[in-house]
């Protein structure tokens, strides 16, 4: 993901997805801060202890997702 990209006067092309990916992210960050699990998984993952792969786990994604949830409520 390329931050740089959320400034509308930033030149290139934008990744394929780019909104979607910011937001994913975004509420991955929240989880992290409020899920020990979800903390405990992006640590594994940062650290190169798990692969990415583990943020997309069923259990992680719906962990994130409502936090995300919880957010918007």
């Amino acid at each position: 993901m390329n931050a740089d990209f959320a400034y509308p006067t930033t030149r290139g092309e934008r990744p394929e997805r780019y909104e979607e990916s910011r937001q994913f992210e975004a509420a991955l960050f929240r989880a992290v801060v409020a899920d020990p699990v979800v903390q405990r998984a992006f640590s594994d993952v940062v650290q190169l202890m798990e692969p990415f792969d583990l943020i997309n786990s069923p259990d992680i994604r719906q962990r994130i997702e409502a936090h995300s949830l919880a957010q918007n409520a």
